[in-house]
């Protein structure tokens, strides 16, 4: 396989999950997933939504949007796009929090089971149904676009990322968060060392990229974007697959100390997961 970032077929195993191997290109660092998805994926959401914990979409979340809100939205207005938008409780959350209803709010999501409950149960009814490369969208209309937790499911992201500069706003924004391989692939030996949550830790076949500040810089600036910022937010209020006080108090701590950690190192130290602002200028 080609490395996404540098194009060298050279590369080593560095992980093994599920009996997917987990690769790092010898050329850039870049890791990615062996296992080929399907173009376009829409299966990550069942089609019965009783089993998805909406309390982690939703409840857990709103701490990280909110401090978003305050961070790119509460002194502008304009129209934003929430590309891979799932279930839309992040536009929900936003639609709440933008009591003046200063933003114009849209989804793109292509899972119909996601969408359906989107318009149905929240209704939110500017979501497009279907791969953002084929939406109707205008030329440089958004001023805010964001990505969460779906770049490390493109497995072609300059496709995506060229339709991104096509219809945001010369003067816009791109926000992404994604997990940091940095961090992720440490936690990922160290639980199987362990013998502790093996399964799962990588999500080998929904995860097929796996960036480090370093590999999404290139990206992004590959595909034309030229000031990047690493931000700081705080984590998901919950810990998967416990309702642990105690765990999530200590999730809290890692997350404090690590952030004073990213700033008195001018942005080169990094635990937490990556959340970067992009614009074109």
């Amino acid at each position: 396989m080609l490395c996404l970032i540098c194009g060298s077929d050279k590369n080593k195993t560095v992980f093994n999950e599920e009996g997917v191997d987990i690769k790092k290109c010898l050329g850039c660092g870049h890791i990615f997933s062996t296992y080929i998805q399907e173009d376009f994926y829409n299966g990550y959401y069942p089609n019965d939504l009783s089993s998805v914990d909406h309390n982690w979409w939703q409840g857990a979340h709103k701490l990280m949007y909110e401090k978003f809100w305050n961070r790119l939205m509460k002194k502008n207005s304009g129209s934003l796009l929430d590309i891979g938008c799932g279930l839309g409780y992040f536009l929900e959350e936003i639609s709440e929090i933008d009591k003046n209803k200063k933003w114009l709010l849209f989804g793109a999501e292509t899972s119909i089971s996601a969408v359906t409950f989107a318009r149905n149960n929240l209704s939110l009814n500017n979501i497009f149904l279907g791969p953002i490369e084929n939406a109707p969208y205008s030329e440089k209309y958004f001023d805010l676009i964001t990505l969460w937790d779906l770049l490390e499911h493109l497995e072609n992201p300059r496709r995506t990322l060229k339709k991104i500069i096509e219809i945001l706003n010369d003067d816009g924004y791109l926000f992404i968060a994604t997990p940091n391989i940095n961090i992720q692939l440490f936690k990922a030996r160290l639980k199987k060392l362990l013998n502790i949550g093996t399964n799962h830790c990588l999500e080998v076949r929904d995860h097929l990229h796996n960036y480090s500040s370093h590999s999404l810089k290139r990206l992004l600036k590959e595909s034309g974007f030229h000031t990047i910022e690493f931000i700081q937010l705080p984590p998901i209020q919950a810990v998967s697959g416990s309702s642990s006080k105690v765990l999530l108090i200590i999730k809290n701590s890692w997350f404090e100390f690590s952030r004073l950690v990213f700033y008195l190192s001018f942005g080169h130290i990094n635990f937490n997961n990556l959340y970067v602002i992009a614009s074109k200028k």
